[in-house]
């Protein structure tokens, strides 16, 4: 039977009943009741989770919560088990930041009421340090984890608006059963999250300890993690002082990966082909033995989009990010400075071909390879400028037995030489600026591209990809427009350069991760955001400014490859130009079946006696009726349609025609 029929009989025969609406509970630390208003919230933030069903929310009041149930066990109460946890249920959201008066989300302000989920039983954790000195003590009765998320079977539950701290994963080789599953007590001080795709939002997870993943483990799952910090966490023995993914692809948008430990990858550690979507990200003052910032482990492809990694260390190798063993991350418009580690400063790549784009690697430290160490690599390295780093030797790049190709790049100013190869390694460079270059073919140069100021690369504002960065080019630069055009995917990785200017100004692409003209993007973006949510795909997006801006075309694609063209909205700004922020939104439904589904929930929303029962049949028989004519007419199912919304991008037109594109963004669900 196809899916079209036996959806139109599922229709046919399913019972109208009467859903249920969706509850509010509240929360509050001084609370004593039941959880039906904020004046009778109740203290035990796991009960009102007990006893929420999907679709419902749980406010939370500012204050400091302790688990007190068993995550084996969610219907009794033992204050100060280590096995405690607040344990999410599918479909169901939890909300922080209230002061315990408001009537709507929107009056919440999470920053100013701050609401605590804490594993410290005794209040007395010590924090001390940074990155290398980091020290967490007095954390021996603390809870093995904060919060647990498995298995949501689809149905996605959220946390919103939470401090997560004082988890202390670190009883080995010990499990506890949770829903069915067994979860170790030595992963994931904050969150352990397993087949789950929780939504994580406005988070900040601080002073966590684990053996393994001292702020969030994601086990197979799929999360989105959005505007959160890690800040101070610690993966004592093993992976991931911030975030450990293992065979999981969340997507990590807007978030801040800041002083945190770990033997490897202080900040996040990615494993077992994994393959998140890291976007607008910042890694600062990490540590670890290996990839000090990020590490890509294992066959791990990432997306790391317009992320900034400073001042990470690293005792060995990769101290802004590691790269090991066939892991073929994509790393496009980030930049690297001040990252220290004894080989690959900014970024080291073993046995991996990684595609770097649009990267800057500056004042970068390492013996061997400041900006980039590359072994038995072959990565393809295009319009990035990697200046004024200092190595012993390979200040630029050093590669053993390894075959990168460097295009359209500035390799200038680096103590310890431009490149330094060893072991047979012979890099392709054509187009690019490279201090010592010898023979000039293939578009090279050995020329001062008349950076604005090498000694301050971030410029005046301390902040990477930005309109003042040192190592922008002067007007009367000799590589301007004299890159390789067809080098560039513009499709792929945009028309714009680190700094979010036009990335091809001229007739032709500079040299570098900056271009020249500082004529600015016609649309500078604001938020992006995608989710499935009732059968539909909902896309909501800001622009900052907008000059000459005529239209937006949504794309859509299953694969990040391959995409199509699913609808236009129209600039809101005047004569297409605004100075002020404006909001848009897209809406678009997911087929038949989700028609169907809608027409179902409207029939039988509210029909209680017989003889409205009656109308809602009636009604639910059209749109079965509708449904299969839809299904007839060729209209994509649920699930293709979902297979083609994986990724979406904005394709901004100007009045004139021509066209710039946004990042990708992954659709999740909500």
């Amino acid at each position: 039977m196809s899916t079209c029929k036996f959806i139109f009989c599922l229709l046919l025969l399913l019972r109208v009943s009467t859903p249920n609406a969706q509850v509010i509970r509240y929360v509050r630390y001084d609370g004593s009741g039941n959880g039906g208003t904020w004046g009778s919230a109740s203290n035990d933030l796991q009960l009102m989770i007990n006893n929420s069903v999907p679709g419902d929310q749980v406010w939370v009041a500012t204050g400091t919560y302790l688990p007190v149930r068993p995550a084996y066990d969610l219907t009794i109460t033992d204050p100060k088990n280590r096995n405690n946890a607040f344990v999410m249920k599918a479909g169901v959201k939890i909300y922080g930041g209230f002061k315990g008066i408001e009537s709507s989300l929107s009056e919440r302000k999470f920053a100013d009421y701050v609401t605590t989920l804490s594993g410290d039983f005794n209040g007395n954790d010590q924090i001390s340090g940074s990155g290398i000195t980091l020290s967490i003590k007095n954390n021996g009765e603390n809870a093995f984890h904060v919060i647990i998320a498995t298995r949501d079977n689809g149905s996605v539950g959220t946390l919103d608006g939470f401090t997560i701290n004082g988890g202390n994963a670190n009883l080995e080789d010990n499990y506890i059963p949770v829903n069915g599953q067994m979860i170790p007590t030595f992963d994931g001080g904050g969150l352990y999250n397993y087949f789950s795709s929780l939504t994580v939002v406005n988070c900040r997870f601080t002073g966590n300890t684990a053996t393994s993943a001292g702020g969030i483990y994601n086990y197979s799952s799929s999360s989105a993690i959005t505007n959160c910090s890690f800040l101070a966490n610690h993966s004592t023995k093993t992976f991931g002082g911030g975030i450990y993914n293992n065979r999981s692809s969340p997507a990590v948008t807007n978030c801040s990966f800041s002083n945190n430990n770990a033997a490897y990858g202080g900040g996040m550690y990615n494993n077992n082909y994994s393959a998140p979507v890291v976007a607008r990200c910042s890694f600062v003052g990490n540590y670890a033995d290996f990839g000090g910032g990020v590490l890509n482990d294992e066959g791990s492809f990432p997306t790391v989009t317009g992320c900034n990694f400073a001042n990470n260390n690293a005792a060995t190798n990769g101290g802004g990010m590691f790269i090991y063993y066939s892991s073929s991350s994509t790393v496009t418009n980030c930049s690297f400075a001040g990252n220290t580690a004894t080989d690959g400063g900014g970024m080291y790549n073993y046995t991996s071909n990684a595609a770097v784009t649009n990267c800057s690697f500056s004042g970068n430290h390492a013996t061997d390879g400041a900006g980039m160490y590359n072994y038995s690599s072959s990565p393809t390295v295009t319009n990035c400028s990697l200046a004024g780093n200092t190595a012993g030797t390979g200040g630029g790049m050093l590669n053993s037995s390894s075959f990168p190709i460097i295009t359209n790049c500035i390799i200038w100013g680096n103590t310890g030489g431009s490149f330094y190869n060893d072991n047979g390694s012979s890099p392709t460079v054509a187009y690019s600026d490279v201090r010592g270059l010898t023979p000039l073919e293939n578009g090279n140069m050995d020329k001062d591209p008349l950076f604005a100021d090498m000694g301050d690369p971030d410029g005046a504002d301390n902040i990477y990809g930005t309109a003042d960065d040192g190592i922008r080019l002067k007007d009367g630069s000799p590589v301007i427009d004299k890159g390789s055009n067809s080098a560039y995917d513009v499709s792929k990785y945009g028309n714009a350069d680190l700094a979010s200017y036009i990335r091809i100004s001229g007739t032709a692409i500079d040299m570098g991760a900056y271009e020249a003209d500082n004529s600015p993007l016609s649309v500078v973006w604001g938020t992006i955001t995608a989710i499935t949510k009732n059968g539909q795909l909902i896309i909501n997006w800001t622009t900052e400014t907008e000059i000459n801006n005529r239209t937006f075309i949504i794309e859509a694609s299953a694969n990040g490859k391959t995409w199509q063209t699913i609808g236009e909205v129209k600039s809101k700004a005047k004569n297409g130009s605004s100075a002020e922020k404006t909001a848009y939104s897209f809406t678009k439904s997911l087929g038949g079946v989700a028609f169907g589904f809608a027409m179902l929930a409207f029939g039988v929303s509210g029909f209680a006696n017989r003889r409205r029962r009656f109308i809602a049949a009636a009604l639910l028989l059209a749109g079965a009726v509708m449904f299969s004519y839809s299904c007839n007419k060729g209209v994509a199912s649920t699930t293709d349609n979902n297979n083609s919304y994986k990724y979406i991008r904005i394709t901004q037109q100007n009045m004139d025609g021509t066209k710039k594109m946004s990042g990708v963004i992954k659709v999740v669900e909500d």
